[in-house]
């Protein structure tokens, strides 16, 4: 078979089948059941009304769920601020110990140099005397 051939085939099997194949297909699966909704035995919560008028008691209950978790809130931040300054202490102390031991080992080699030098200016100064 030539590739002409070949794609006439293909280009005839692309070709969408006559409206009497669609409708058999069509009419060959099973028709789908619809089911009644279940919706029945639901709870379905309303949003209160303009005009509906709260007791005091829904009003001492939602002001004390606010202020509960406004001051949870509150605790909870400040417990946090408190962890993070505790971190930054240790930090700051672990880095104040670092330059104090660098600073000491300076200062250690700094006195160790002016006593050489106040011993070679003292023989310096004995020569001189010599003279």
């Amino acid at each position: 078979m030539s590739e002409e051939e070949k794609i006439e085939e293909q280009s005839t099997e692309d070709k969408p089948k006559p409206q009497e194949n669609v409708d058999e297909t069509i009419s060959q699966k099973p028709p789908i059941e619809v089911k009644e909704p279940q919706t029945e035995n639901m709870e379905v919560h309303h949003p209160h009304h303009i005009t509906h008028k709260k007791k005091w008691g829904e009003y001492l209950l939602e002001f004390f769920m606010l202020f509960l978790a406004v001051f949870l809130g509150f605790l909870a931040e400040n417990f946090r601020e408190h962890q993070v300054e505790k971190e930054r202490g240790r930090e700051y102390v672990k880095s104040f110990r670092e330059d104090l031991c660098k600073d000491t080992t300076i200062l250690r080699l700094n006195i160790e140099t002016l006593k050489r030098i106040s011993i070679a200016g003292d023989s310096l100064i004995k020569i001189l005397q010599r003279l």
